[in-house]
């Protein structure tokens, strides 16, 4: 397979944006398109462009500082964007955090190695040691932090073995802690959660519990960005199922279960392949 090549910008909206990155994209980096996606926010009057391309010579792939192309440099004056170029074929390394529930933890395992998730996961961190022989049964380096009063120490040293294993995005696959706001501000854009609820409905604690008390009809779950506020980020992925009035709590539970898994894969899907633009606290999917 070629190589393929992910183009990003973001910058106030004007005419002429769109024939200016196209033009850019066949005359300057020799792409072939394989697929592109705009959109024009007019609330904020902002766009942004997401072209997916490999090149017609592999032999000659993009320059990673577009910069050095003497036709982008004038355009970026013309237009003021930010401009990100990814390499499709790097993967990003991901460490996921979990506490006790496996059915996340197995399912981003799984969708990673059929090649569904583009993703190198580099670790396993957990404030219990419940599901140490997942991990290692699949080869995953796995390191116990336990809570022990000190959250500031237990934070700490769960993101030296981030940094020690050079993670580069975190996916909270049911870890049960609230990170702090430290924390998600250095990982800010970075930090992807599942919540077994429909946010922005049910936030915090027993999700499950508060949906079957309030006798709704559908249940969800949501895969969204970690922020100092908690179940408050940029939404990434959602998606809910029907239940009926005879299903307990527990009932509940057993069918969000499926509801999460593939949340939680879907939203660090679009994470990884770098369809994602935060502005003003929303998550734009191109």
């Amino acid at each position: 397979m070629p190589p393929q090549y992910a183009l990003r910008i973001a910058c106030a909206d004007r005419p002429g944006i769109l024939a200016a990155l196209t033009g850019f994209l066949w005359n300057d980096l020799g792409g072939n398109i394989l697929d592109l996606n705009h959109y024009t926010d007019d609330e904020n009057a902002r766009f942004f462009f997401l072209c997916r391309f490999t090149p017609l010579n592999e032999a000659s792939p993009p320059r990673a500082d577009l910069m050095e192309y003497p036709r982008f440099r004038e355009l970026h004056e013309i237009y003021e964007w930010d401009a990100r170029l990814y390499d499709l074929s790097v993967k990003p390394r991901v460490a996921l955090l979990v506490s006790k529930t496996d059915h996340c933890l197995y399912e981003l395992i799984l969708k990673t190695r059929e090649g569904y998730l583009n993703a190198d996961l580099c670790c396993v961190l957990s404030n219990h040691e419940t599901l140490a022989p997942i991990a290692r049964y699949f080869g995953l380096p796995f390191h116990h932090f336990p809570m022990t009063g000190d959250r500031a120490a237990q934070e700490a040293n769960l993101e030296a073995s981030l940094r020690d294993y050079g993670a580069e995005n975190v996916a909270l696959a049911r870890y049960m802690q609230i990170l702090s706001a430290g924390f998600t501000q250095r990982w800010s854009g970075r930090v992807i959660n599942v919540h077994h609820g429909f946010l922005p409905a049910f936030k915090g604690a027993r999700p499950y519990h508060q949906a079957w008390e309030r006798g709704v009809k559908i249940i969800g779950a949501t895969a969204h960005y970690a922020t100092e506020d908690l179940d408050e980020g940029p939404i990434l992925y959602q998606d809910v199922i029907p239940v009926k009035n005879n299903w307990s709590v527990k009932g509940f539970i057993e069918a969000g279960r499926d509801i999460e898994r593939k949340v939680i894969v879907e939203g660090l899907k679009l994470h990884l392949d770098r369809r994602v633009f935060l502005h003003h606290g929303r998550a734009i999917v191109l």
